[in-house]
């Protein structure tokens, strides 16, 4: 997918740079950027923050357009529902115990 604004997330090339240039390369700072704004509008809206620490960037881009954004509908078939589950199944363990 055609990325303009990130280099198309192609930060350089290890055969020609070392990695301390490519990343300082803007396109690589920008990305980096909008991640950190992904994870922290997740840290801040989601309650399963904690399971899967911000989501991945890669979903948030190709399902919202942005990596600066939050819930995916990833997050929410994958991360989410198995969570509720295992914690359904936990709670119902617990209190089959008594």
């Amino acid at each position: 997918m055609s990325a303009p604004r990130f280099g198309d997330f192609k930060f350089g090339n290890v055969l020609h740079q070392n990695i301390g240039v490519m990343r300082e390369a803007p396109a690589f700072l920008e990305t980096l950027n909008e991640i950190a704004t992904g994870v922290e509008l997740c840290r801040k809206s989601c309650e399963y923050f904690a399971i899967c620490g911000g989501g991945a960037p890669s979903n948030k881009f190709f399902e919202n357009g942005s990596l600066a954004s939050s819930e995916t509908a990833y997050c929410r078939s994958i991360i989410k529902a198995t969570a509720d589950v295992v914690l359904d199944f936990v709670v119902a363990g617990a209190e089959a115990s008594g």
